[in-house]
């Protein structure tokens, strides 16, 4: 199979060209066959933006770029898991809701995780109101802290129960207090989980991939 790189004035991006299709390339991982290609792994960031980022040095994640520091954080779960023996792979874009599957060993069990990830230390996750909602035995929450360029990431290991309970029980107090000027908040789709006390740190057992 040949590639080329080729322009794709519709998408306004440079693609790649297999059996006269094209196709708009992103930064990501291609995959695919010997006889055709797949797709490629989108990130939102075309190669030519991708490129402008990386040709600067990260002295400080505050230099990380937004879409980076997402992407960081699927990379740095799925290599967590993989370290600690499970089948870790990192899904689609298109695949709503779960940024990894995983599995033991002999894939008699398998979860869906998705990952938040904060550039720093602090403990506060940003989430929609979906979350709410979003309730599976086999659905789990990473919530990541990058901490530093040269610091082990944290992983917050939490079941997505926990994580509808909490931000359903925070945004009802947060409606219920008024605002500075004594107005009730006004309601918003932003919802957001904490771990202060670390209670969900490290409890990779909790996937149940061990049993």
């Amino acid at each position: 199979m040949k590639l080329r790189a080729c322009s794709a004035p519709a998408a306004g991006r440079i693609g790649l060209q297999e059996e006269g299709r094209t196709a708009p390339a992103f930064a990501g991982v291609l995959y695919g066959t010997p006889n055709r290609v797949w797709g490629v792994r989108r990130i939102g960031l075309n190669i030519i933006g991708l490129h402008k980022h990386m040709a600067k040095k990260v002295s400080s994640l505050d230099d990380l770029p937004p879409i980076l520091v997402g992407v960081s954080g699927e990379y740095f779960v799925a290599a967590e898991l993989s370290r600690r023996g499970y089948i870790a792979s990192i899904t689609l874009r298109n695949t709503r809701g779960i940024d990894i599957l995983a599995a033991n060993a002999d894939a008699s069990r398998s979860v869906g995780i998705q990952v938040k990830t904060n550039r720093g230390k602090k403990k506060n996750w940003m989430l929609n109101e979906k979350a709410e909602n979003a309730v599976s035995d086999t659905m789990f929450y990473v919530f990541v802290n990058l901490n530093g360029p040269d610091e082990r990431p944290a992983y917050h290991v939490v079941p997505s129960k926990d994580v509808a309970d909490y931000v359903r029980e925070s945004h009802r107090r947060f409606k219920s207090k008024p605002g500075r000027d004594g107005a009730p908040h006004h309601d918003t789709s932003m919802r957001h989980f904490t771990d202060k006390v670390n209670k969900y740190l490290d409890r990779w057992e909790s996937l149940g991939l061990e049993k």
